[in-house]
């Protein structure tokens, strides 16, 4: 019987399919699809996988040039390694809650593939498992995601923005580089390290926010990201390569230069409570001299130039100017809160003493916050 005249029952683990059978569907008994059982099958148009299913096996899929669509069951745990590379005319793929890993090239060179929502049970998006899917523009990362890899999303050209999830500690090297449609990038608390190169050639970014607990930016983590113009550091980053890096930040043909908001905004509210005359000394003092070029200020902002960044000899010596004026405005926060908190205890006492006993000796209700106090404090500002 032709293959076309019927659906092809894939009834066992170990089975191939004919190369050139056109509609496919898996027995309810089946968990799991062998490595290549469908590989090749260059006709193959409809697929349905049955409630049941766990694991795709690699390479199960591999060059079904004619495939235009899939939805997995919630039983499935795993896709692997090549499973639906080079799958050309892919258009649509429907992921549901229960898939954990999308295993290495899953979906490599997924060209027609066009928008993806991964569901929160997955974990791991291992490397190049949607690398040169070249009309992906919408892409939908859950929390609970906690792997992004390298190569990912390399070369999604039309790819225009990108959430990362605050279960991400780290984008892998080149994660999302020549993605050069993608004009926005959101980073959120959680994420430690971006790896290198990771939005390399990402041309259309024209700003970028790293959140505080970034501690890590690899070589080349911009490198040639044409149009961007400013990068907010929302804390002080542990290592950076000031030859890559940073390098790769000012070989940006627009790029402007680097601000610290979170300090800057901090800095602000000292100077509205009456602090700045005493801490605008205090931060000249420790720019000094020699690091005058390197970290401008204008008022409450701080920030460096390109031009600066270029001149300057590493990223050590901006991180310790920066460390020495983060703390000295950490020590006036203290300082400011303790003598609010010092008056209001007082006034708590006084407002309870007995007036008519010694309504006169104020003074010996005064508290004075101690030091594992103030350190208490300090952890909240």
């Amino acid at each position: 019987m032709a293959s076309g005249e019927y659906v092809y029952e894939f009834i066992r683990h170990g089975c191939f399919a004919p190369k050139d059978v056109v509609s496919v569907r898996t027995h309810p008994s089946v968990i799991e699809i062998g490595n290549g059982a469908f590989g090749k099958c260059i006709s193959l148009k409809e697929v349905i996988l049955h409630e049941g299913l766990q694991t795709i096996g690699h390479g199960s899929f591999m060059n079904c040039t004619s495939l235009e669509r899939i939805t997995f069951p919630s039983t499935l745990v795993t896709i692997g390694m090549d499973t639906f590379v080079n799958c050309k005319t892919l258009k649509e793929v429907v992921f549901n809650e229960g898939l954990t890993k999308i295993g290495i090239r899953a979906f490599s060179n997924c060209s027609s593939l066009e928008c993806i929502s991964l569901p929160s049970t997955v974990t791991e998006i291992a490397k190049h498992a949607f690398s040169d899917c070249k009309s992906l523009n919408n892409v939908v990362l859950n929390e609970g995601l906690q792997k992004i890899g390298r190569n990912s999303f390399y070369r999604c050209y039309l790819l225009q923005s990108i959430t990362i999830p605050s279960t991400i500690t780290e984008i892998e090297s080149h994660a999302f580089a020549q993605c050069r449609n993608m004009e926005e990038v959101v980073l959120n608390d959680g994420l430690q390290k971006i790896g290198e190169d990771a939005f390399g050639v990402c041309i259309a970014l024209k700003s970028i926010t790293l959140p505080s607990t970034l501690t890590d930016i690899g070589n080349g983590a911009f490198h040639h990201c044409n149009t961007l113009r400013e990068v907010a550091m929302n804390g002080i980053v542990e290592k950076m390569h000031i030859y890559g890096s940073l390098t790769s930040l000012y070989d940006c043909c627009l790029f402007e230069r680097l601000t610290f908001p979170t300090i800057s905004t901090r800095l602000e509210k000292l100077i509205q409570s009456g602090h700045y005359p005493r801490i605008e000394a205090k931060i000249d003092e420790v720019r000094g001299a020699h690091t005058r070029d390197m970290i401008e200020r204008r008022g409450s902002d701080l920030f460096i130039y390109a031009t600066t960044m270029s001149r300057s000899r590493g990223w050590h010596a901006i991180k310790e100017r920066l460390e020495h004026i983060y703390s000295w405005i950490r020590y006036y926060e203290v300082k400011e809160a303790t003598i609010l908190f010092e008056l209001a205890l007082w006034k708590a006492r006084i407002d309870q003493m007995d007036e008519d006993t010694n309504p006169a000796n104020r003074e010996a209700y005064r508290i004075e916050v101690t030091g594992p106090v103030k350190d208490a404090i300090l952890q909240y500002l």
